[in-house]
């Protein structure tokens, strides 16, 4: 499981999704333990918006069988071969997640994002 400095280092990719200039994040330390995974918030220290993200504490092989079978098909930007691991997922928005994932050959972290569906 990923440790929290690593995730807070790994989401300087990102941009706030609101005040578009940050990408300095807190993360906080206390998660909501679920059965599958544990929920951090993350804020921003420009405009305080906060997300959620979610670190897996089970395989999602044994949980989210389309998350698996998407991860196995996800190729590497680097080597270009297919397999990742799920380190983390942030939900920036109602429509907007990123997936924060490693590759299983040569284990460089990368992420991808991933279109949600509005739930109206």
């Amino acid at each position: 499981m990923i440790d929290l400095v690593a995730v807070r280092t790994r989401l300087g990719v990102l941009h706030c999704p609101v005040c578009k200039k940050s990408s300095d994040f807190s993360v906080h330390p206390r998660g909501q333990e679920g059965y599958t995974e544990i929920i951090h918030t993350v804020r921003c220290n420009q405009c305080a918006y906060t997300f959620p993200i979610s670190i897996l504490t089970k395989p999602p092989q044994l949980t989210d069988p389309d998350t698996a079978e998407w991860l196995k098909r996800l190729g590497c930007p680097d080597c270009h071969e297919l397999g990742a691991r799920l380190d983390f997922r942030c939900r920036l928005t109602v429509r907007e997640s990123v997936a924060f994932v490693t590759c299983l050959a040569c284990h460089r972290a990368y992420h991808e994002r991933t279109p949600m569906e509005a739930y109206e």
